[in-house]
């Protein structure tokens, strides 16, 4: 699997810290992954109705407050009209290409 970064938001912050208590309010929290519609089937609204199902089990097994994903950077603005806000640096998996960390509030 490659290496990606982790959210920034999400951790890295000492226990008891403002950070680490910003963070408690976006878990749980769900990671979109793998995610995609074979170009023949894309623009039919299959991708945005499975990722809204995706969220909505999420929530209401997991009681997820917050979604999460790497997207391809020709994905992103796919991923901004259902919501989803870039967050951190832009990264490069190797053998991919760049991707944008990007998060969504599901509450």
């Amino acid at each position: 699997a490659a290496r990606t970064p982790g959210f920034g938001p999400l951790g890295g912050a000492r226990e008891g810290s403002l950070r680490s208590a910003a963070a408690a309010t976006l878990r749980p929290a769900v990671q979109v992954r793998q995610m995609g519609v074979s170009e023949a089937h894309r623009r039919r609204g299959l991708g945005a109705a499975a990722l809204a199902r995706l969220l909505k089990e999420a929530v209401a097994v997991w009681g997820a407050r917050s979604g999460w994903l790497q997207a391809r950077e020709g994905a992103v603005g796919f991923y901004a009209r259902l919501g989803w806000q870039e967050v951190d640096e832009p990264f490069t998996i190797t053998g991919v290409g760049p991707h944008r960390s990007m998060w969504r509030s599901l509450s």
